[in-house]
């Protein structure tokens, strides 16, 4: 007789394949077809609401996997918060203003921006941004992030560009806003001034420079002629020169050398000397720094006289101790100067180019200027040496270019007024990593004030007018409201398709001369006060959601400058503490070698590459199986190792759904109080790793909760119970309780493996759930409308079962020896020797029990009061051509089979 008809081998349509790129899809089709997300918000109507407010991802127009990364993040934890049974909805985002959008319309036009008409940039923006939105949209969708993808959030709204000019009403009417002449970070690039939050650092190579100015009026303690040594690497702001500043405290010295009279920190004079050439001849006099202020010098290459200043920024551990000063090309420089009364000069234009103030160098972009004013000091006597150094200088982060100091008239937000407050709402906040109170500390009190305007046309416009009559600035509450209203009913291009009075309310005047003759500006907010007022315009206005967010999620290596700053300086204005109760911050997204990606080095991943190649749920997995607070690699010999763990998680799931084909819950499910001690071990085994998933979930570890279910997985199941269950699943009698208590027990570890992973393999949960056996009315159409199964047994039981499962794991290496010296382990005895009380113990698990754990015929219990001992012993069983156990009844059955296995034929055996 063929046995092999006999015995229940498993049995599924769930495919061993998963093909998740080809099959991925259809999963999400089915839940456009359901509408998921606005089915699960029903279903969870009234329930505890969590809310995290999605950072608006800029609309590029594809997801770099830093962003992929990001998306997945936030998806693995609003899910995880919905099993919990909260209504947790997901609103995205977009941040469609700002310049890398602008650009490309103007390279559309052929046009410099200047000359080309300002409705026209606008709509092929709008048109570039929500073309972008929409193929950014359905990658997010493919990687299976669940949101209201329907109705996002976008800075280009209407209703959104309103909200954000009523936030600039209420910083006008809190005096938080002026207008003012002062030097801002300026791309000539991208013509533009840039706030801190929008520079990148990066090394350059510059030139270095040591040059003299002649004293004119030494004021009797100085002689005519002394050479003030300066040192700069931007030799560019020299023509802006208009004092040198000391320190009041240093010590200076005028020595005497080949080049005439110098004055230098005493400190630096000889590192300096030598690195000139300079000899000391003479040291003519030391003195304190305090007493050169108001002497003068005479520019070298401008017959213009000037001070010398005292300030404190001034440093004497590098360079010569007296400092170049231009107020017009850099903030200190700017302060100490408005102490001083000094002119504000800006020989540069708007696009780096210099203008006739700057005479011979007039027409000349600042990085060619540098040979050429080098050349004049040279020729004028007054170069001390011209080198090059390399080092870190900033960047605008938009074209990557190098920027500028340049003094303009700016719109800004006067930090000082409300910075403490900032920092105190900031510490009000729980931050992961817990340092993040102390960077965004670092970061708001270092800033200078914020730059709140931009020389472009794509972005939200700020609702300033111009008296025609005498050039006075306009920007008051009342304007800024009646503008926000224009915005909310017409959009913004309305500021730009209507004269400047259709801007205005009834009356506006010029509030210096009276004129009602008043120009609109045209200059838009920083995008970072777009981004910056989500929480106001989204969180506050639509019903689903609540403020303050439960949580902002971004990457901490530049949020902190950018979009959770300018959140908190802005909810600090408008509510007095922050928008958010919890800051989650991660990495950066690297290659294998832990480079960061360039196309330059070739080592980009395009996430939806690999969506094709592995499929989203591998992607997924990969998110959670990172740290993702430092830095995090990638690449395919990382995701290969995620796929592979991927199979096995798979395989297992279509192992228990093999043993289940004949299993119904409604009528087969066991009661565990009949369940052998087994089952019970592992289903309160899975009830102790259900509490520890959740609370990992809470916090965010995923990488832990992940660990810890494939562990499980690995060792608990598949290793130990599934490798000892096989046999009572395989063997036994249909209806036997020892096998329709493991199916139970399989029952329920799926549904709670079902659960734990639906939030990470978001395809494969459901495909696994839609071929699950189901109670009546179970089916709620998918498993990502369902809540954590209630596991029929707590955690902690069956202590004697533990000790086994540990006993097997210390004998391993015992046993492993055995079989390598010819024993064949499922034909041996095993003697297990142990004290008393460790045999009463054993003898409540059972010697049978015991042996299909250890994976032998038998094992002999015997008491050793000594550390106990295990050896192994062949029996000489022969082995039943069913199940294969070797029993010692099989050598005189006359069919070959044991005596369990004999019953279980008689029982099949039709009537």
């Amino acid at each position: 007789m063929d046995y092999r008809q006999t015995v229940l081998l498993p049995k599924t349509d769930f495919p061993m394949r998963a093909r998740l790129p080809e099959r991925e899809p259809a999963f999400l089709e089915a839940w456009d077809r359901m509408d998921l997300y606005r089915t699960l918000r029903q279903q969870r109507q009234g329930k505890k609401k969590w809310v995290l407010h999605d950072g608006p991802p800029y609309t590029s127009g594809s997801a770099h996997v830093g962003t992929a990364m990001n998306k997945v993040l936030k998806d693995m934890i609003v899910r995880y918060h919905s099993l919990e049974g909260e209504d947790a909805p997901y609103v995205p985002g977009w941040d469609t203003h700002g310049l890398p959008t602008e650009m490309r319309a103007l390279q559309q036009l052929g046009v410099n921006h200047r000359y080309a008409e300002a409705l026209e940039i606008v709509r092929l923006c709008r048109e570039f941004s929500l073309r972008n939105m929409e193929i950014m949209t359905q990658q997010f969708k493919r990687l299976g992030v669940l949101g209201d993808w329907q109705n996002p959030y976008r800075t280009l709204d209407p209703a959104f560009e309103g909200d954000q000019v009523e936030i600039f009403a209420l910083m006008l009417e809190k005096g938080y806003v002026y207008r003012g002449l002062r030097p801002v970070y300026w791309c000539p690039t991208c013509v533009t001034a840039l706030a801190e939050a929008e520079i990148e650092y990066q090394e350059k190579e510059s030139p270095s420079l040591w040059a003299g100015f002649p004293v004119e009026d030494g004021k009797g303690f100085l002689p005519a002629g002394t050479w003030l040594l300066i040192w700069t690497t931007t030799p560019w702001t020299i023509p802006g020169n208009q004092a040198i500043a000391i320190h009041p405290e240093a010590t200076y010295v005028l020595v005497e050398t080949q080049r005439g009279p110098v004055v230098v920190a005493e400190k630096r004079q000889g590192e300096v000397f030598s690195l000139l050439g300079l000899e000391e001849k003479e040291l003519l006099k030391t003195f304190n720094g305090r007493e050169l202020e108001g002497i003068t010098y005479r520019h070298p290459l401008y017959e213009r006289v000037s001070p010398l200043i005292l300030g404190e920024h001034v440093t004497v551990d590098d360079g010569t101790g007296l400092v170049h000063t231009a107020p017009g090309h850099g903030h200190e420089d700017f302060e100490v100067g408005e102490r001083y009364h000094l002119p504000v000069t800006v020989p540069v234009d708007e696009e780096g180019r210099f203008t006739r103030e700057a005479g011979p160098f007039e027409g000349l972009a600042v990085d060619e200027a540098a040979e050429k004013i080098v050349a004049a000091l040279r020729e004028k006597g007054a170069l001390f040496l011209a080198t090059t150094l390399r080092h870190s200088y900033p960047h605008c982060w938009r074209c990557h270019n190098p920027v500028i100091y340049r003094a303009t008239e700016q719109w800004f937000v006067k930090l000082d007024l409300f910075r403490e407050k900032a920092i105190q709402a900031a510490y009000e906040v729980k931050w992961v990593p817990s340092w993040g109170a102390q960077r965004m500390e670092e970061m708001v009190r270092g800033r200078t004030d914020w730059v709140l305007s931009r020389q472009r046309v794509w972005g939200v416009p700020i609702p300033a007018f111009y008296c025609r009559s005498c050039g006075e600035a306009l920007a008051t509450p009342e304007i800024a409201r009646h503008v926000a209203d224009l915005f909310r009913r017409e959009g913004s291009e309305i500021w730009w398709r209507e004269a400047s009075a259709n801007l205005l309310p009834e009356g506006a005047r010029c509030p210096k001369c009276g004129s009602s003759d008043l120009e609109k500006g045209r200059d838009t907010f920083d995008v970072w006060m777009d981004s910056g007022s989500t929480h106001h315009a989204v969180l506050k206005r639509r019903p689903e959601l609540h403020w303050p967010a439960d949580l902002y999620l971004e990457g901490h290596n530049d949020q902190f400058r950018g979009w959770y700053q300018s959140s908190l300086l802005i909810s600090t204005i408008t509510d007095g503490k922050a928008p958010y109760r919890e800051v989650l911050s991660h990495g950066f997204v690297v290659d294998a070698q832990g480079r960061h990606m360039h196309k330059s080095l070739g080592n980009t991943v395009d996430p939806m590459e690999v969506v094709q190649k592995f499929g989203a749920d591998v992607f997924r997995l990969w998110v959670a199986s990172i740290d993702y607070t430092a830095d995090v690699r990638i690449g395919d010999a990382i995701l290969e190792q995620v796929a592979e763990a991927y199979r096995k998680i798979r395989n297992t799931f279509r192992f228990f759904l093999g043993n289940l084909f004949d299993f119904s819950p409604e009528k087969d499910l066991v009661d565990p109080s009949l369940w052998p001690p087994l089952e019970r071990w592992i289903v309160s085994k899975a009830a102790f790793l259900e509490e520890q998933v959740r609370l990992w979930a809470k916090h965010y570890q995923f990488r832990n909760l992940y660990g810890a279910l494939y562990q499980f997985i690995h060792r608990e199941l598949s290793s130990y119970y599934l490798d000892i269950r096989k046999d009572a699943l395989y063997t036994l009698a249909p209806s036997d309780p020892v096998r329709r208590s493991a199916q139970s027990a399989l029952y329920w570890l799926g549904r709670f493996l079902m659960a734990a992973f639906s939030p990470i393999l978001v395809f494969t949960s459901e495909e696994v759930w839609q071929h699950w056996p189901k109670k009546p009315g179970e089916d709620e159409g998918s498993i990502h409308l369902l809540t954590w199964p209630e596991l029929p047994l707590p955690a902690g039981l069956e202590p004697g079962m533990e000790r086994l499962f540990w006993l097997r794991e210390e004998l391993g290496e015992t046993l492993e020896q055995a079989r390598q010296e010819g024993t064949v382990l499922p034909a041996a005895r095993l003697f297990l020797a142990a004290p008393a009380k460790d045999l009463d113990v054993w003898k409540e698990v059972g010697e049978e029990t015991m042996a299909l754990a250890l994976g032998v015929a038998e094992v002999v219990l015997l008491k050793d009061e000594g550390e106990g001992k295990v050896w192994v012993e062949p029996t000489g069983y022969a082995r039943c051509q069913r199940c294969w156990r070797y029993l010692p009844e099989v050598a005189e059955s006359p069919n070959g089979l044991c005596q369990r296995c004999q019953k279980v034929l008689e029982e099949l055996r039709p009537s």
